[in-house]
């Protein structure tokens, strides 16, 4: 059975049998003018280990995106992250009021899944079905 847990106010729903390796706070990791994402979880789960990068914001923009990719190239020049794993990038966010096509095509070059807050939790349950992980 799935279970949610809850991370920085933010609720994620886990998938069945996976387990939390690894949490860190990355507002904690970096100092307050360094521009990061919110949350690094590492998962395993069916003998692998999956790396989430979560950025919580309000309004989806081009520099969440960005901050994605760059925290986590940052994570991988420090060596916070295992070698093999599957990277997921994730943007929490409150809504798309317009440019919802042109939002869709950054998300997809970007490969960066979204979800929307009005679900209550970040569903890493359905990302992982809908990859057939």
């Amino acid at each position: 059975m799935a279970k949610i847990v809850k991370i920085n106010n933010i609720s994620i729903k886990l998938p069945d049998k996976a387990t939390i390796h690894r949490y860190i706070n990355l507002d904690k990791l970096y100092q307050p003018s360094v521009q990061r994402s919110d949350i690094l979880l590492i998962l395993l789960y069916k003998e692998l280990k999956y790396v989430v990068i979560i950025e919580d914001t309000g309004r989806v923009k081009i520099k969440d995106f960005e901050r994605l990719n760059k925290t986590l190239e940052d994570l991988k020049e420090k060596k916070y992250l295992p070698q093999e794993a599957v990277f997921i990038k994730i943007i929490h966010h409150k809504g798309i009021k317009s440019g919802r096509a042109l939002i869709s095509r950054i998300k997809m070059r970007y490969r960066v899944e979204l979800q929307e807050c009005r679900y209550r939790f970040i569903d890493l349950e359905q990302i992982f079905k809908r990859y057939g992980w």
